[in-house]
Formats: C-alpha cells, sequence, structure tokens
C-alpha cells in the first residue's frame, strides 16, 4: 500500500509491504506509516436535479486511507437526485463497507 506521509514538510511517498515501510526520509515518516490515520471524509458527488452539478458530502465515520481510495471509485459512478437537506443520509453503505455519505448542505 503507498501513501504519503503527512508528518513533516517533506512529504514523503510511504511504501507499505509485509508490515515493512520503505520511501521513509525520517523517524517521523516510519512512526507515521505504522499509525493508521483515519479521518471524516469530505468529497462532492454528481447532482441531478437542479442548477449545480455537485453536492458537497462527508463520511458517516472516519476512514482509513486505503478506505477513501476504494469508496472514491463508487462516489465517482453516484448521482444523487434534488432535493436533499442538510444533514440527510444521501447514499447509504457505499460500497458495502459500513459508511454511508451526508448531505452537507439543504439544495431544491
Amino acid at each position: 500500500m503507498k501513501i504519503q506521509c503527512k508528518n513533516c514538510k517533506i512529504g514523503c511517498e510511504l511504501w507499505i509491504l509485509d508490515g515493512k515501510v520503505t520511501g521513509n526520509r525520517c523517524s517521523r515518516g516510519l512512526s507515521y506509516a505504522h499509525q493508521e490515520e483515519t479521518s471524516i471524509f469530505y468529497t462532492r458527488v454528481s447532482f441531478v436535479g437542479t442548477a449545480m452539478s455537485k453536492l458537497a458530502v462527508k463520511s458517516s465515520r472516519p476512514l482509513t486511507e486505503e478506505e477513501k481510495e476504494k469508496v472514491s471509485t463508487f462516489l465517482a459512478e453516484a448521482k444523487v437526485l434534488a432535493p436533499v437537506e442538510a444533514g440527510e443520509i444521501v447514499l447509504k453503505n457505499v460500497g458495502n463497507m459500513d459508511v454511508d455519505f451526508i448531505s452537507q448542505r439543504r439544495m431544491k
């Protein structure tokens, strides 16, 4: 798995294979690779039925970088129909990964 280190300004590309880390230029990169960073995933999906073509959404739970990559392929194909309310779940169980996506704003 390839990830980009965010612990310093260098931004090394880290490769993790069978628990072994390569590509780090400092010890902070090594420690970054061993922690599994998760965060809420904010993105936009296609929106149909209004003048706006994209809808801002966020994940219902924190995702790892690997999960974000997987779910992005499903979101690229997703279309949400108007109207939606802010805070409404607009996409459920995306990619069978037990993650929903929630609208960030009201759109009619």
